[in-house]
């Protein structure tokens, strides 16, 4: 039913001390609370984002930060990139 590969990319903005999340994904009933529910679970604050769906093409940005309002470490992207993948690719 849905075919597109979770794909995620992280870019850090330093002028606004925070790291800008492109996340592409299938389109679903619940997908940002499951995305939510990760962002929470790693103690990641959204500032803002941009939400969009082409067809079943879920195509979201995210301007996150730390605890400490930080922009997201290379560990803490690398563990927020499998967190997400392995939840919104687990499919019921």
């Amino acid at each position: 039913m849905f075919t597109t590969p979770t794909h995620i990319t992280f870019t850090e903005d330093p002028v606004n001390q925070r790291t800008i999340i492109e996340l592409i994904a299938g389109d679903r009933p619940g997908l940002l609370s499951q995305v939510a529910k990760v962002f929470m679970n790693s103690h990641i604050d959204i500032h803002t984002s941009k939400i969009m769906t082409v067809g079943e093409r879920a195509e979201d940005v995210f301007f996150v930060a730390d605890e400490a309002g930080r922009p997201l470490s290379g560990e803490a992207r690398a563990q927020l990139a499998q967190r997400l993948t392995e939840s919104l690719d687990r499919r019921a």
